[in-house]
């Protein structure tokens, strides 16, 4: 895991890679190997104590055998961390001791280059997979529940229905569990089926989140609301995450649903109500 192949989270870290980056790596394995000779030299037990207690921890991730895809696991194996960075921080405070212990010229100079190199190397090579390969898989993979909720948020801030607030029903696309927990509202439900025709919005303005790939369910609002507007709206952490916002004016409600709208005194038909 640390060195070969990760597990395929994407929400933990990059899917398939190593936990660790190739610096990192190559001082786990001669951290381990220094922990094993440090404690038989010097009659320390402490240093394979250390590295006993990081395979220790590696064990929810390795009897993991019911769930094969996910062994290794990052998350289970997270107890292990501590350990294992203490072990790849053997090597370079080893060579500390050293210099310290011998004051050789040579050594007082070569060391804290050395050092500073691997640091600097363990430093680069994080930014690049934390801050830029990280954020281009979870983008990917994730669904744009805040971006939703925040234009949702700002249809009820300019004084409109919260209940006029919909999101279009689109396979394997957005949970609305997310977009309420977002919102503050653990009992948000306003999912639309059937490209919202069972949406009455009793003669008020209304809002539609839809996929930008759902072109049938906007040409049905379109149809229904020949007044409304769509446009598109991009991600604000990830802009390749787009969805569509059909609003509807108050005055764009077909007169059809005009007269429903005006001998409508209850809740809307399929929408659950918390008491």
């Amino acid at each position: 895991m640390f060195n070969y192949r990760g597990d395929e989270v994407w929400v933990e870290n990059l899917p398939y890679k190593p936990a660790m980056d190739p610096v990192l790596g190559a001082l786990l394995v001669v951290g381990a190997a220094a922990a094993i000779g440090a404690s038989v030299r010097k009659r320390d037990p402490w240093p394979v104590v250390v590295l006993g207690a990081g395979l220790l921890m590696l064990a929810p991730s390795a009897v993991n055998i019911a769930f094969p895809r996910e062994n290794p696991s990052v998350g289970r194996a997270a107890g292990a961390l501590p350990m294992m960075i203490t072990i790849c921080a053997l090597v370079p405070g080893m060579l500390l001791d050293i210099t310290r212990q011998y004051r050789w010229l040579l050594a007082r100079i070569v060391t804290p280059v050395v050092i500073l190199g691997l640091s600097g190397a363990v430093i680069g090579l994080n930014i690049d997979r934390v801050f830029v390969q990280y954020p281009a898989v979870y983008c990917t993979n994730a669904q744009n529940a805040s971006d939703i909720a925040r234009e949702i948020r700002a249809f009820y801030n300019a004084g409109n229905p919260r209940a006029n607030a919909w999101i279009l029903s689109y396979p394997h696309w957005v949970d609305h569990r997310l977009v309420g927990i977002w919102l503050g509202d653990v009992n948000f439900s306003n999912v639309a089926e059937e490209r919202g025709m069972q949406v009455n919005l009793g003669g008020e303005a209304g809002l539609f989140v839809i996929n930008v790939a759902d072109q049938e369910g906007l040409g049905a609002l379109r149809a229904r609301y020949p007044e409304g507007e769509a446009r598109t709206v991009l991600g604000l952490q990830c802009p390749q995450k787009q969805f569509v916002a059909f609003t509807v004016p108050a005055s764009g409600l077909t007169d059809a649903e005009k007269a429903r709208a005006a001998r409508f005194r209850g809740p809307c038909p399929g929408r659950q109500v918390a008491k």
